[in-house]
């Protein structure tokens, strides 16, 4: 082992138990019980009686001894209803050491994990029933075959990008977990509208959503599609803000940049895990339209404008630059306000 300084090591070993509660149990070779000590009560343990049998403490110790490997660590043991620890039972001059230490925020997490797991699957299971109910059964399996270099198929499309404004200024007055649980409220909000009208979330990531019309089939044009998304989520989002507002919590809004092109669409490979691919110069595009817009408001390309139908009416036109060095070109403008 490393020769710590004394100093050093009383560090680490206060700043351990600070984060997690421990405690520990000095043992002869044939399971006595020496020396206790640190937090047991923190574990529901009573003090030990001298010369008690460790087993008769601890049910996971019986069959232990005599120890074959050492150490040998142990996760998450639940030793009482609500209490789990992480055990550290090595040999010692005495016989053997064992260390307890709390492990029930460990457990939560990997609850979490692996309920996070099991929405997955689930997520997994609708999608296929969605693909199979538009395309026949098998679709789903189907897809996951494909080779992106011999499958992959040109189609129009239409991408939107959301993104959501204001997040920083929740750091001022939230804790992180309950700026993450309203990125959730909102995040979820969006994505279920673009799932309504035939949409395919493609990335999310952070604050924002990428989605991908036209991959499905529909009885309107990509185009359409997406701005029927873009109503919806104005609309949800300006009710959730309402009702935020009535609770005497911080309102968010949106920006939205829309654009379409044709795009080659296919499924990407790696080992056992296979993902969409879908590339097209349209994914820049409503990127940098996204940044030129106000909260609450969505700019739309050209092509995605003469392809909206009725809901042209909602627009305006607008002269943005795209680049730096670039000329103004034409846009579209939508104020969320004014729907």
């Amino acid at each position: 082992m490393q020769d710590f300084p004394q100093s050093i090591m009383e560090y680490i070993c206060t700043s351990l138990m600070d984060e997690r509660s421990m405690g520990f149990f000095l043992i002869d070779a044939g399971g006595k019980v020496l020396r206790s000590g640190g937090m047991l009560s923190d574990f529901a343990i009573s003090p030990p009686r001298p010369e008690d049998d460790i087993t008769d403490i601890l049910l996971f110790m019986k069959g232990l001894l005599p120890l074959e490997q050492s150490p040998l660590k142990l996760s998450q043991i639940r030793i009482h209803p609500g209490v789990t620890v992480d055990a550290h039972l090595f040999q010692t001059a005495e016989g053997y050491g064992l260390i307890l230490l709390d492990a029930v925020h460990q457990e939560k997490l990997v609850a979490r994990f692996q309920q996070k797991a099991n929405e997955l699957v689930l997520l997994r299971e609708k999608h296929t029933r969605i693909l199979e109910h538009n395309f026949g059964k098998g679709f789903a399996e189907q897809l996951l075959e494909l080779d992106p270099h011999t499958n992959a198929v040109k189609k129009p499309a239409t991408i939107l990008l959301v993104s959501i404004r204001g997040v920083s200024e929740l750091a001022e007055h939230y804790e992180p977990l309950q700026i993450f649980s309203t990125l959730r409220e909102y995040v979820s909000t969006m994505i279920q509208s673009v799932h309504v009208e035939g949409g395919i979330v493609k990335d999310t990531f952070g604050n924002t959503i990428m989605a991908v019309f036209g991959l499905l089939p529909s009885a309107l044009p990509p185009a359409h599609q997406s701005l029927n998304a873009v109503h919806k989520i104005f609309k949800k989002i300006a009710d959730l803000n309402t009702n935020r507002s009535e609770h005497r919590l911080n309102a968010l809004e949106v920006g939205m940049g829309v654009a379409s092109c044709e795009v080659m669409a296919g499924i990407k490979s790696r080992e056992e895990r296979h993902s969409l691919m879908v590339v097209g110069p349209c994914f820049e595009m409503a990127d940098r339209l996204e940044k030129l817009t106000r909260p609450g408001q969505v700019i739309v390309d050209r092509s995605t404008f003469e392809l909206s139908g009725e809901l042209k009416k909602c627009f305006a036109p607008v002269r943005v630059r795209l680049g730096v060095n670039t000329d103004f070109s034409l846009a579209f403008a939508w104020e969320g306000s004014n729907d």
